[in-house]
């Protein structure tokens, strides 16, 4: 009963994470949900295995099990346009960085202080980049590939279901 507060801050902390990426990088396209967050609650099941390495039956299967689905879900996502990259890569790094923070009597290893550094620098320069985009605008035609290739010309518009929406308007 005790996990549940921790993996809830886990999953805030993750969903929080990814999403602030994603309106950093992708500011023109209305996109929210919890993939930042599941997959910040994925590094955990990774960190998992990896720390009981020992005590599991067949590690290396569960590890492969258990990270199946990353690369899955990033190729898919530079194939399908309404798939965020951007919430799934930074959910996990967030995820990753938290996961340290939250074991017992991790305070007194250098692996602590290194994770609370780095999480703080990412947050940090996130909140700078949202809060000061004009840093960010001239950079992000480089990154537009990377949460969607174009198969087709409007393959990656977000524009592709309004003719619809208006219609139920």
């Amino acid at each position: 009963m005790a996990l549940l507060p921790l993996n809830a801050v886990l999953y805030g902390i993750s969903g929080i994470g990814g999403n602030l990426a994603s309106a950093i990088f992708l500011p023109e396209t209305p996109e929210i949900g919890p993939m930042g967050a599941f997959f910040g609650i994925l590094s955990l099941l990774l960190y998992q295995v990896i720390s009981n390495w020992d005590l599991l039956h067949k590690p290396f299967f569960i590890f492969l099990k258990t990270s199946c689905c990353l690369p899955i879900i990033f190729v898919l996502g530079f194939f399908v346009p309404w798939i965020n990259n951007f919430s799934n890569i930074f959910g996990f790094i967030f995820g990753s960085l938290t996961v340290p923070l939250m074991q017992p009597n991790n305070y007194k290893n250098k692996s602590f202080y290194i994770s609370l550094t780095l999480l703080l620098l990412l947050s940090s320069s996130l909140f700078v980049f949202f809060y000061n985009s004009h840093l960010v605008e001239p950079y992000l035609d480089s990154f537009k590939y990377l949460n969607c290739l174009p198969l087709t010309e409007k393959w990656c518009s977000m524009d592709v279901g309004l003719k619809e929406i208006k219609v139920l308007n």
